[in-house]
């Protein structure tokens, strides 16, 4: 199970990577990251922990894929009481006309839980994606 999410910038490229690769800027739209995009390299977001849902608020990811300015892949695993995702994110990014636009794919989601969780964690991408990110890309 997947879904998509297509975004469009005002900015050119270079601007929506630095946004979508910088800690600073990750750590403040999603949550506390060490985030590096170095392909192998393991990274953390960490953020408030959901116990409603049985969530620690971890989220264990590995980069996967970096191609400058245009892919970024990585793993992004949650474990949610006793049941564990293990999931891939893909940002892919065009340029035309000196503007961005971002399609986002987050892959791997199985079963009924994995749905549940999926629509749960889409529309946190989608507020990500078309609200926050905005923020700093000014």
């Amino acid at each position: 199970m997947q879904y998509y999410i297509k975004a469009h910038y005002n900015y050119n490229i270079d601007i929506v990577w630095n946004a979508l690769t910088d800690k600073e800027i990750l750590s403040q739209c999603i949550a506390t990251t060490d985030f590096k995009a170095e392909v192998s390299k393991d990274f953390t977001f960490k953020s408030e922990p959901m116990p409603n849902l049985g969530w620690d608020g971890i989220v264990q990811c590995k980069i996967i894929e970096v191609n400058k300015p245009t892919l970024l892949k990585y793993t992004w695993k949650e474990v949610y009481d006793n049941y564990s995702i293990d999931t891939i994110v893909v940002f892919q990014l065009k340029e035309k006309n000196n503007k961005t636009e971002l399609k986002f794919t987050h892959t791997g989601f199985n079963g009924i839980k994995g749905f549940i969780i999926s629509q749960f964690i889409k529309q946190s991408w989608k507020k990500i994606l078309k609200k926050k990110l905005l923020e700093y890309l000014k």
